[in-house]
């Protein structure tokens, strides 16, 4: 068994920071980050680094993260049931597509702001 393998983690977001502990420069981005009030933050397998914000009226996945901003968010509604949503997307986003599930609107992408296509189908918040 690896010594990957092997780890019992306590904390859910600890798996995530096993990609970044292997190179000092990823893990001190991924630290002040988290100290700029981002949570689960993580790297893509493409280079992109994106991570949770809490914004006044909204729970948010940032994409593109850098130390000067962010290229786009997808926007959730602000409750404990969506912060986990947004940890459980983060957790397991391949960068690709859109998110799954409850996010209103994607803000700050090239193309202007998209709401949710799942939105108004009748299945959007069951």
């Amino acid at each position: 068994m690896s010594t990957e393998e092997s780890l019992v983690f306590e904390n859910p977001f600890e798996s995530l920071m096993l990609d970044v502990l292997a190179d000092p420069e990823d893990d001190a981005f991924r630290r002040r980050m988290v100290g700029e009030g981002y949570f689960a933050v993580r790297k893509l397998p493409s280079g992109v680094w994106i991570g949770g914000h809490e914004f006044l009226f909204t729970w948010a996945v940032v994409v593109g993260l850098r130390r000067t901003g962010y290229d786009f968010r997808f926007c959730y509604p602000k409750s404990e049931y969506f912060y986990t949503e947004v940890c459980d997307f983060i957790a397991q986003w391949d960068g690709e597509g859109f998110p799954p599930g409850h996010w209103l609107k994607r803000k700050g992408a090239e193309g202007g702001d998209l709401t949710n296509p799942e939105r108004g189908k009748g299945k959007f918040y069951e």
